[in-house]
């Protein structure tokens, strides 16, 4: 789960760049890519620094004062050099003097620096660090619930609570899902609040699933399950007969 390294640093920086919903899902594409290029603008950063700096994206999140900022926070691997000063100064004077780091703008606001503490292990990729050195799910970074014995996975969370953006639904406590995804037949909210209390009324020729979702009324008892739950395929030998 963890290799040894020298030393390792929690940063938190605003980028100007608009949040989307994707970035709520480590494995999307959509975070992956932006995780890279901060993973690169950070290491490029680092470049005059002593020692090997490692970055890795923890979270990206969206900023509390507008929709067009987001707040990434970042764990750094250092190995060969342990000065905390040194490694929080690198990101931090690059920032306030230059904002652009390689085709990424960042911004001094809410920045901030924490040692978690010379010679930690470090998590791997699907997994997060407490504070006091625990290893974690990545997932549960601001999932409401204290995962951390110091509770450093719920620590600078935005309280999101009647807060998601116009076209978005809050479900699973922080999370916001596009309202497209309402009542789709496809449960999208872990808690599967998207698909409580549906009331689309199917056609004379749609048949209406146990959950709510509306299929072609051909695709009942086809052998193929179209519904989520199965039910366009249930008692269907009795259909026939």
């Amino acid at each position: 789960m963890y290799s040894q390294v020298e030393g390792v640093y929690r940063f938190a920086v605003t980028l100007m760049e608009p949040y989307m919903a994707d970035y709520q899902d480590r494995n999307s594409p959509a975070f992956q890519d932006l995780a890279q290029r901060i993973k690169r603008s950070f290491e490029q950063t680092f470049e005059n620094v002593p020692g090997t700096q490692t970055a890795n994206v923890i979270s990206i999140e969206a900023s509390k004062t507008d929709g067009f900022s987001i707040l990434a926070t970042v764990d750094v691997d250092s190995t060969g050099y342990s000065e905390a000063e040194g490694i929080r100064s690198a990101i931090y004077d690059k920032i306030s003097r230059d904002h652009r780091v390689g085709n990424l703008t960042f911004l001094p606001d809410n920045f901030s620096f924490r040692e978690f503490g010379a010679s930690q292990p470090r998590c791997d990729q699907n997994h997060m660090q407490c504070l006091s050195g625990e290893c974690v799910p990545a997932d549960s970074r601001c999932d409401g619930k204290q995962d951390c014995p110091d509770n450093s996975d719920e620590e600078g969370c935005s309280e999101r609570e009647g807060e998601c953006a116009v076209g978005e639904f809050k479900c699973d406590i922080r999370r916001c899902i596009p309202v497209d995804q309402l009542c789709d037949g496809k449960p999208d909210c872990s808690d599967l609040s998207d698909e409580q209390n549906c009331q689309r009324q199917c056609t004379s020729d749609e048949f209406r699933c146990n959950t709510g979702q509306c299929i072609p009324l051909s695709q009942q008892c086809d052998g193929a399950a179209q519904c989520s739950d199965n039910s366009d395929e249930v008692n269907c030998q009795s259909k026939s007969a």
